[in-house]
């Protein structure tokens, strides 16, 4: 949600109108595999409660951003629905971490020029940002940067992220005591609805979308 606020305060910057922004969770079987290894299986959220959870935490930006009714291996194919539900002649933009960035190789896609409607705007976390954003001038001054619409925010999100919770909670069920930093990292009510729901299996995929190993997990748009 931090993400998405930064990401509209920038767009906005940019001199775009931001309609509404969209957060859509990834499907149980793309959570599954991620969780293997080191008994984290054991924290498995379903996505009806990990929709629920994104619900709490857009809850104060209600007026603007919204959380997609399903889980997507797809963002954008959540995205081409929620838009042609809106209407209009409207972009969407992709919001990604600056880890994607580095993960998927992103450098390319600014090589290249951009086609409206689609926009990307990446958001980072510390050294990420600082790759990301010393990769993006050096292309500048190169005169390699394309797409004019690729954009990057030099903002950069708190430090706390689904890899850190996992572990406080992994070392809590082993019997450290970290109320403190549970609830500063995803707030009180979200820990006790994850303390309550975690470990349930979840069965939302049908298993042809199983098979499917490339899909991206970032389910983000504006």
């Amino acid at each position: 949600v931090q993400t998405m606020v930064l990401a509209k305060t920038a767009m906005e910057a940019e001199g775009f109108e931001v309609v509404a922004g969209l957060l859509v969770v990834t499907t149980d079987a793309y959570v599954r595999k991620k969780l293997r290894g080191g008994h984290q299986e054991t924290l498995l959220l379903t996505a009806d409660h990990r929709i629920e959870l994104a619900r709490m935490a857009a809850a104060q930006h209600d007026v603007w951003l919204r959380v997609f009714h399903q889980p997507r291996v797809s963002q954008s194919e959540a995205a081409r629905e929620f838009v042609g539900q809106l209407g209009g002649d409207l972009g969407v933009c992709e919001v990604a971490g600056a880890d994607k960035f580095l993960e998927w190789g992103r450098r390319a896609r600014w090589r290249r020029p951009g086609a409206w409607p689609r926009l990307d705007l990446m958001v980072g976390r510390g050294e990420e940002t600082e790759l990301m954003m010393e990769q993006w001038m050096e292309d500048r001054r190169e005169g390699r940067v394309a797409n004019t619409l690729f954009f990057l925010s030099g903002e950069r999100v708190g430090e706390c992220s689904s890899t850190q919770v996992r572990s406080l909670l992994m070392r809590e069920r082993s019997g450290e005591k970290l109320e403190e930093e549970l609830e500063e990292a995803v707030g009180a009510e979200a820990l006790a609805f994850i303390r309550q729901h975690g470990g349930v299996i979840g069965t939302d995929t049908p298993m042809a979308e199983k098979g499917q190993k490339r899909r991206r997990k970032s389910c983000e748009v504006l």
